[in-house]
């Protein structure tokens, strides 16, 4: 890119995608067979290294998707429209195509939920609002400076990550095709400036509630069906790489009301008592992309010792970070709030607020 930062496009354009695939079982009963329909509409930004980050994520895309999906046995899943922020990440670039990774997340409504009257059929989901999550990966042909061709693959997946249940989630992988399109295409270029000021090390403090149902164990204890706040605390040490990316690991502990409900309600023999059973500390790795005040991140945990708590020995995370306020910027103090969803393999495990900050 340093011998050839000049080219012909623009700096921003719409994106038209339709998108086809087959719902994922997912743990459920039942999943339609036929075919799922969605039609994307996209309005995207293309940065060039004005900021530091611009040029550590190799030059990405921002934008933002407004998705209208049209569910198989549409009586029983119905319909959703999600508007999602998204970030394109490009890994190779050539003069005929690019390829890509696309990452993006926001909120979803459903048309149809789960009734155990009316709607017993549909256990992916129970709530009318839910997270939207999707993954692309994709080239795009560069047919014309007014026009590329997007052909990818997509996975969407629609959650209210277990705030309430039945909550299996609605995933579906599928193939895209679509247009992007340069209304104004002009000669543009890279702004290569190599960045050398900015921190390396990082503190990290979060406090976080997870919002969620206990999911039920077995089928012979009773189940505490309202909704529970579960407090979490995290500290982690993080080491950048560039401005807008850094990798962190540290430690995290959980204390998980239902479940200690659960174990009194039941009168189940624990070894430490209930409320010891209900807390349980991890260790977490994870990745967090920068985007100027927004970031994407996604983690993994392991449990330092197995409870009732423990659905899995490893959970992961993924959401966003809004960073609302900077104090002595290159100092790194600054604060953030949070939004993302834990889940246990395939099964999501609660939706988690937070608010933190960095040092």
């Amino acid at each position: 890119m340093a011998q050839n930062t000049t080219f012909r496009s623009g700096k921003w354009g719409l994106e038209v995608n339709y998108m086809t695939g087959r719902f994922l079982r997912h743990g459920a009963s039942s999943v339609p067979s036929d075919l799922s329909h969605g039609v994307e509409l996209n309005y995207y930004r293309k940065t060039l290294g004005e900021k530091p980050w611009h040029r550590g994520l190799n030059y990405p895309e921002i934008g933002a998707a407004l998705t209208f999906y049209s569910f198989a046995d549409n009586k029983v899943f119905g319909n959703a429209i999600s508007l999602m922020g998204y970030s394109k990440l490009y890994l190779v670039r050539s003069r005929v195509a690019d390829f890509y990774l696309r990452i993006g997340g926001g909120y979803g409504l459903m048309t149809r939920q789960y009734d155990a009257v009316s709607n017993p059929t549909n256990t992916l989901i129970s709530t009318p609002i839910n997270m939207a999550i999707q993954l692309r990966l994709g080239l795009e042909w560069k047919l014309s400076p007014y026009i590329l061709l997007n052909t990818a693959v997509s996975f969407n997946h629609f959650s209210n990550a277990g705030i309430k249940l039945p909550n299996y989630g609605l995933n579906i992988p599928s193939g895209t095709l679509g247009i992007k399109i340069v209304p104004s295409p002009h000669d543009v270029s890279y702004n290569c400036e190599s960045s050398k000021n900015f921190k390396k090390n990082e503190l990290i403090w979060k406090l976080s509630a997870g919002i969620m149902q206990l999911h039920s164990f077995n089928s012979t204890t009773t189940v505490p069906t309202h909704i529970y706040l579960t407090p979490v605390f995290t500290a982690a040490y993080a080491r950048y790489i560039n401005p807008a990316n850094k990798f962190y690991g540290g430690l995290s502990f959980e204390y998980f009301p239902a479940i200690r409900d659960y174990i009194i309600s039941n009168d189940l023999q624990t070894r430490y008592g209930a409320t010891f059973e209900a807390f349980i500390p991890s260790v977490v790795l994870g990745e967090e992309l920068k985007m100027g005040r927004v970031s994407m991140f996604y983690s993994a945990g392991a449990y330092l010792w197995k409870s009732t708590a423990t659905i899995t020995p490893i959970y992961f995370k993924v959401g966003m970070n809004v960073y609302f306020a900077q104090l002595r910027r290159h100092k790194g103090i600054g604060f953030f709030f949070g939004n993302n969803v834990k889940a246990h393999t395939n099964v999501a495990q609660y939706n988690e607020w937070s608010i933190g900050g960095t040092l």
